[in-house]
């Protein structure tokens, strides 16, 4: 089959995934009434058109970073890509180095970072603030002794959220899907009826970030550090 929209690819996954997995995927939290105002918000985006120019040396590459992309786009942070495909995240990086677009590889990939980053490319590492500060730094520091070029410090999520098609579902991680870049115990395995598996596993293990938490990461790197998440409110100018 030829894919030649996202929205083909979509479809695919669904027919293609286990009913659960899907739901993991591409639910959200709550009534997912934030995913539904995120997809309405950039729909409302339009590209105008410039008539009568020349465009023979258009193109859509841009700075990010201090370095060149050959789009104005970084691929986004997902959790546990084994679930999806055999090669997880390795393929994921392979398609965004082949893209020329940055590459964010999750906290909790379901392969080591440095396997990801042996791929090439431009990896950035997306990072949750976890309870032990010291095994967050060793992140860090593991993703620059790899060659990651930027932490991308998750900061909005100081729990996960009720996210209740996977708690209908009594959602766990199956015993060959693990959180490759730190020792994760088996909370994440655990089916209970009712409750996500996930979800126990992040209270148990993430802390909420704090403006403590990114100096601290900032003072135990050389990398840019970009704060991912929360609201932009209209008028107002974001402060501590």
């Amino acid at each position: 089959m030829t894919y030649v929209s996202l929205a083909d690819l979509e479809r695919a996954a669904r027919a293609g995934l286990p009913g659960e997995i899907w739901d993991f995927l591409a639910g959200g939290s709550g009534t997912e009434s934030s995913l539904v105002a995120n997809r309405t918000a950039l729909e409302r985006i339009f590209l105008i058109p410039r008539m009568l120019r020349d465009l023979t040396d258009t193109t859509t590459e841009v700075e990010i970073l201090g370095r060149r992309a050959a789009l104005p786009i970084a691929v986004a942070p997902v959790a546990y890509q084994r679930l999806f495909h055999p090669e997880g995240e390795l393929a994921a990086a392979r398609a965004a180095r082949n893209a020329g677009v940055p590459y964010t590889i999750c906290t909790l990939s379901s392969v080591a970072l440095e396997e990801i980053t042996a791929v090439g490319g431009r990896p950035w590492f997306q990072l949750y603030w976890l309870r032990e500060e010291k095994r967050s730094l060793e992140l860090v520091r593991r993703a620059e002794d790899s060659g990651c070029e930027a932490i991308v410090f998750t900061v909005d999520v100081p729990w996960m959220g009720r996210r209740l098609r996977d708690m209908r579902n009594g959602f766990a991680l199956p015993e060959s899907v693990t959180a490759a870049n730190f020792d994760a115990g088996t909370a994440a395995h655990r089916r209970t009826q009712g409750a996500s598996a996930v979800a126990d596993h992040t209270a148990r293990e993430f802390a909420p970030a704090t403006w403590e938490s990114v100096e601290a990461v900032r003072a135990h790197t050389g990398l840019p550090v970009v704060l991912k998440g929360g609201p932009r409110r209209r008028g107002r100018t974001p402060g501590r």
